[in-house]
């Protein structure tokens, strides 16, 4: 065998291990990529530092508000999106059901969202969640009753506290229930 052909079956074998090593490492990155997506749908591992960017002083930047809820939980629900400019409210309508995603589920990532809603844009006073079968409404001012000072919370110390605290289902259920204004539409049962 010639010199030549020792050559090009080693650069053969280089060009294979690199292939080989790039698919390995686009694998590995593609598993971590989706892992990070899961955890931004539960409130308890949700990264503060991907919605900052959405801090706004006015609720009538409907693009930030769309960008800022599509980047919390409840963001795997098919939605669509509307505002209130008189009243201050941002509204998510969703196209499924509150009762078919699990009270837990559904109490959770309201109080995260709205939490992170009033803290980010300065003058947004309710948000409502229309689902298909029941609308929760809440309001500024009971979220801090129950928070305090929002802003506060925008540090990794406090935003982790506050995660925890959702960690207790009955401090969840308790607080959801004195926020939230709930509104079962006609014809549902649940």
């Amino acid at each position: 065998m010639k010199t030549r052909d020792r050559i090009i079956i080693a650069l053969g074998i280089i060009g294979i291990f690199f292939v080989f090593a790039t698919i390995q490492i686009r694998n590995k990155q593609y598993q971590v990529e989706k892992a990070y997506a899961q955890a931004q749908q539960e409130v308890t591992s949700h990264d503060l530092q991907s919605i900052l960017p959405y801090k706004n002083k006015y609720m009538g930047n409907a693009p930030n508000n769309i960008n800022l809820f599509s980047h919390l939980p409840l963001s795997d629900y098919p939605r669509n999106y509307s505002q209130n400019p008189d009243t201050f409210t941002f509204e998510i309508h969703f196209e499924g059901t509150a009762s078919g995603m699990g009270k837990n589920r559904l109490q959770k990532e309201i109080l995260y969202s709205s939490v992170a809603g009033f803290a980010l844009i300065d003058n947004l006073q309710s948000l409502k969640y229309d689902f298909t079968d029941q609308c929760f409404t809440v309001r500024r001012k009971d979220i801090e009753k129950q928070y305090g000072d929002l802003k506060a919370l925008l540090n990794e110390s406090s935003w982790h506290a506050m995660q925890e605290k959702l960690k207790k289902t009955g401090d969840v259920e308790r607080i959801f229930t004195e926020v939230t204004l709930r509104q079962k539409k006609e014809g549902m049962s649940g």
